[in-house]
């Protein structure tokens, strides 16, 4: 970087301010490098008080200027995570001293000033609070050029797998939020979502493991909520992204514009992926060889995706803001499979065929909003109004030909299932501050559900050679869902050391179905009181902290839907229309200590579920159907340690381990299983030399413990170079995953009434890409708060968060 040594006087004279208004401006060193600092955080506050007003940040030589002020008194603060804080105290702007100088502002790092300064009370990379963990994005510097999945590898508790699948204390139950509200990116594929969302448009990530009663009743493993920049940007900024792979490829951009009262942000993305793999399968009797069946084949998989936003934001006042924005998303994947299966009965086979398949899975989802926020006189009281329609179509499909052995075809059948969920939210959000160390919050909301799924199948009649409809097997299913909810919740900072956090929600259900058929009634009306409650304790550069909470989860349509794909007619997966609510009580002691910038985080957690809803397999002849049941109890204890070690920010090392004991029961059904999981994964940054840096990340999960058995372990790993371009302002990078291993294999085994399972899937592992980032415009910040908003976080989604019960996948 370049310093100030060279120059004779800051470039920032010579201007002449409009009447009014005047500039403040300067230039920002290392005190020991004397080199400029880039992306310092330079905020103007009125005189005497706390909360900025407008801001900017330093450019690539160090340098700031905060333009059109208005006469007045005011206070700068200069910013750097790692830095002391400087505070310039009552710079006086007038039509006689319309410009002030700072001239050369120097910041001592942090490091070197461990016995003068209190290093708890900074924006640390990792911050512990009182209901939540947060990784400050934007202020780690080595993210650029990656994506959300890259960028969440290193955010403590959480594991990231290869394929952006993304896992919360060894559990992928949680739900991800986009600004505190639902995506309908997310709603569709999360995994896929996340490698749409460069790093570099992320503020900040929010950890919340033990949901407070703000949050909808989500009795999941937890909540990821991703802040935007483009909340607080102002001025002309936007990045634009490009991928090319041998498993996926991406072309992206996003432009923020914020001028006078007004703020607009638009982005447009899409993306490519594909992959090939094997499966074979084999069941037979445990205790003899009178049975078996296997079944093999090849897999392709190609998909294609994207996605539009567009959203408006309007200053009405100083205290008054209104905000819209409207969003589509639109993933298409296609699926080849060719399965041979063989029967044999003592030894002798008894039937042979070859089912060629192709299926096609669609989602387009349209979300708006519309949210009002109006300010008070006293700091951080605020009155929050917000609506949002989503409307979410899931069509899919099949066709397949049956060929006997003698290669000759012998069956046809198609099949189809429109899939369309439908929700209206009206919320409105108050929060009230007693005090600076109480603050009270309550809010009632309202969501109008309307779910469907409407399915055929039809056959070919080799006879007439005319497609015949199976009007036996065509049917519909669908219902409405009415939510009712209050809240209240209270933050007490005793003092220093001692915070108290606890609140209280009720929640009244109304589902009416089925509204296609009345012959089932699955009419329920229930209202459930659900507390939760935090106490944290602060000693100097730690803290200890105890959470407890109970959450109601209700089953979403991928659970319920009793569609069923019989593409293979010997594996059939459907819901189940008579699933009730999960009920989970959870309890967490944690621990967070800081040493730098460097942190550790170590929790001691117990989630005990109550009707947690489960895949169950069962036989039905020659068939294995998976479904969906109530167990009478889930029950899961564990130990995680999560944290980041950083020298300076040229090298960072982050990682992550879960242990956790499982039990699960139900004697009805005669179902008892427990056992160990564990997970293991890890995360280097390391910039070699200026400009040029080193990625490289791997994990592990153990077999995941379920209600029959255990499914596959699996293993990942990749490494990457990057290099700045651009004065920094573009990133090119390269990366490999899986050079050393470019198949993998996944395998399952277990037993039900006598029959023995198992499976192998083999897949293609190797990936390579190139990549290129660029940033453009220059960024400022806003002082505008981020709305409250929507976040629908009740239902229990699928487990890759795509939809419903047989065919909604």
């Amino acid at each position: 970087m370049t310093g100030f040594a060279a120059q004779a006087q800051l470039p920032f004279g010579g201007m002449s301010a409009a009447k009014g208004k005047g500039r403040i401006s300067g230039g920002v060193i290392d005190s020991i490098s004397r080199s400029a600092l880039e992306y310092v955080t330079i905020s103007l506050r009125k005189a005497g008080e706390t909360q900025p007003i407008d801001g900017v940040v330093t450019d690539g030589k160090g340098m700031f200027a905060l333009k059109e002020i208005k006469n007045g008194v005011y206070d700068v603060k200069v910013s750097f995570i790692g830095y002391e804080d400087k505070l310039f105290r009552n710079i006086t702007i007038n039509d006689s001293l319309s410009t002030q100088m700072l001239g050369k502002v120097i910041l001592a790092p942090v490091q070197k000033l461990l016995d003068e300064v209190t290093i708890t009370g900074k924006q640390m990379l990792v911050e512990n609070k009182i209901d939540k963990i947060v990784y400050n994005a934007s202020a780690d510097i080595t993210n650029k050029g990656g994506n959300a999945a890259d960028l969440l590898r290193k955010v403590p508790t959480l594991s990231v797998d290869l394929d952006g699948n993304v896992y919360m204390r060894g559990s992928q139950n949680i739900k991800v939020l986009i600004n505190g509200k639902p995506s309908a990116v997310m709603a569709a594929n999360v995994s896929e979502a996340m490698k749409m969302i460069p790093s570099d448009e992320i503020e900040k990530v929010e950890v919340i493991t033990s949901p407070g009663a703000k949050y909808d009743a989500e009795g999941s493993a937890g909540i990821i909520n991703i802040i935007t920049k483009k909340k607080v940007v102002k001025g002309v900024s936007g990045s634009m992204n490009v991928s090319a792979g041998t498993r996926s490829s991406f072309l992206g951009a996003n432009t923020n514009v914020k001028y006078d009262k007004w703020g607009f942000n638009v982005g447009l993305g899409g993306f490519g992926w594909k992959a090939k793999g094997r499966m074979d399968a084999t069941r037979s009797l445990t205790a003899s060889d009178l049975f078996e069946l296997t079944q093999g084949g090849e897999t392709s998989t190609k998909g294609i995706g994207g996605r539009g936003n567009f959203g408006v934001d309007y200053d009405i006042t100083d205290k008054d803001n209104v905000n819209a924005s409207v969003s589509y998303s639109r993933f298409k994947m296609n699926i080849d499979n060719s399965i041979l299966t063989s029967q044999k009965l003592m030894s002798q086979e008894v039937d042979h065929y070859t089912r060629n398949i192709k299926s096609e899975n669609l989602s387009s989802s349209v979300d708006a909003t519309l949210d009002y926020k109006h300010k008070f006189n006293r700091e951080n009281q605020e009155l929050t109004m917000s609506g949002q329609f989503s409307n979410n179509l899931r069509p899919t499909g099949y066709e397949l030909d049956q060929y006997n052995a003698l290669e000759i075809k012998n069956y046809y059948e198609q099949s189809n299932n429109s899939g369309k969920n439908r929700e209206n939210t009206i919320q409105l959000d108050y929060s009230h501050p007693f005090t600076k160390k109480l603050n009270l919050d309550a809010g009632v909301k309202s969501i109008f559900r309307r779910i469907e799924s409407i399915y055929s199948y039809d056959t070919l009649n080799f006879a007439t050679n005319q497609i015949v409809s199976d009007q036996n097997r065509n049917s519909a299913f669908g219902y409405l869902q009415d939510v009712l909810s209050a809240y209240t919740e209270g933050v007490w900072y005793v003092d220093d050391h001692w915070g108290i956090k606890a609140g209280v929600r009720y929640e009244m259900t109304k589902n009416k179905g089925d509204i296609f058929q009345s012959e089932r009634n699955l009419n329920q009306t229930y209202d459930n009181i659900l507390p939760s409650g935090t106490v944290s304790y602060k000693f100097g550069s730690s803290s200890v902290k105890v959470s407890y909470n109970q959450r109601l989860q209700r089953p979403s349509l991928f659970y319920l839907n009793p569609y069923s794909n019989q593409s293979d007619v010997k594996n059939v997966t459907r819901g189940n229309p008579r699933l009730e609510a999960e009920l989970t009580n959870n309890v967490e002691l944690g621990y967070s200590t800081y040493f730098g910038i460097s942190s550790i985080n170590v929790a001691l957690y117990n989630r005990s579920t109550n009707n947690a809803i489960e895949a169950v397999r069962s036989l039905s002849g020659d068939t294995l159907i998976t479904s969906y049941y109530n167990q009478a109890k889930n029950n899961n204890t564990g130990l995680n340690l999560s944290g980041n070690l950083m020298f300076g920010y040229k090298f960072m090392l982050a990682g992550n381990f879960d242990l956790s004991y499982v039990n699960v029961e139900n004697k009805s059904l005669g179902i008892q299983n427990s056992g160990f999981n564990y997970g293991i994964n890890g995360f280097l940054n390391w910039t070699v030399i200026d400009k040029w840096g080193f990625q490289g990340y791997a994990g592990i999960r153990s077999p995941t413990i379920t209600a029959q058995g255990r499914s596959t372990s699996f293993y990942f790993y990749g490494l990457g170079i990057k290099r700045d371009l651009l004065n920094k302002k573009a990133t090119l990078s390269l990366g490999v995953d899986n050079f050393l291993t470019p198949t993998q294999k996944l395998k399952t085994d277990y037993e039900i009434n006598g029959l023995k399972y198992s499976s192998v899937n083999q897949f293609n592992a190797f990936g390579a890409r190139i990549s290129f980032n660029w940033m453009f415009g220059k960024m400022q910040f806003s002082n505008k708060q981020k709305s409250k908003g929507i976040d629908n976080t009740d239902l229990k989604a699928g487990d890759d968060g795509r939809g419903a019960g047989g065919g909604m996948r």
